[in-house]
């Protein structure tokens, strides 16, 4: 698959892309309902660290970049492994709209992107407390289902939160937001590259990934010794 392609291509393959070593799938702290918590009309930019979300687990991933504008979330990952390991994993970065339930999946190793949508979205939240003390919010799904978070308030005066728990789960989920930036980042961060290349979804993107590491792990370069001058007889 890669015999036509150039060294430098096969480079970026091995540099995987835009970030990290985890799932093709979104995040659920971006498409459940604690992703309505994160959202801001002001935008802001932050550092997120997540606690028993699937970023990757034993690949070492379990924070990144988050940017925000308005109802429209941009999750970068970053991991602490180092780069040869993070190659492995193909890298991607995740664009999510609340207001919409949709989004997209982005692999810097491809170019490409692929839509994703869910068919449950938050249709309330209510909120308890405020100012500067601890708050609980419920957020009410359209499937009838309900979660309730713990949130600390941030530090800034943006209204970002400085921490979310969720409860009444096996698994709480947490998220710890730090470096609070103010500014609303451009629309076109939002949106995949002209460029890209579209996929039907992200495991058709995973897929390719992993076939195209494949090949390469089977493309052993040739050594040859070097050929030594025939002798050549006296007259």
């Amino acid at each position: 698959m890669l015999s036509g392609c150039s060294h430098s291509h096969e480079a970026e393959l091995r540099d995987a892309g835009i970030v990290g070593n985890y799932a093709a799938e979104p995040p659920t702290f971006l498409t459940g309902p604690m992703g309505v918590l994160l959202t801001n009309a002001s935008g802001y930019g932050a550092h997120v660290t997540a606690q028993n979300e699937s970023l990757g687990g034993p690949q070492g991933v379990n924070s990144g970049q988050l940017f925000c504008r308005g109802t429209k979330l941009l999750f970068a990952p970053i991991s602490s492994e180092p780069k040869k390991k993070q190659a492995r994993g193909g890298g991607f970065a995740f664009i999510w709209d609340v207001s919409s339930g949709s989004g997209f999946v982005l692999s810097g190793a491809l170019q490409a992107y692929a839509p994703v949508s869910s068919s449950v979205h938050a249709t309330n939240v209510v909120k308890q407390g405020g100012g500067t003390a601890l708050q609980t919010a419920t957020v009410q799904m359209s499937d009838g289902t309900a979660m309730t978070f713990q949130i600390l308030p941030g530090t800034d005066a943006l209204g970002v939160p400085g921490r979310i728990t969720g409860s009444g789960s096996r698994m709480p989920l947490a998220l710890s937001l730090s470096n609070v930036r103010a500014g609303v980042p451009p629309e076109d961060v939002f949106i995949p590259p002209d460029d890209f290349t579209k996929y039907a979804n992200p495991e058709a993107m995973a897929d390719e990934i992993a076939a195209r590491q494949r090949n390469l792990r089977r493309k052993t370069p040739l050594e040859f010794e070097p050929m030594q001058s025939p002798m050549r007889s006296g007259p």
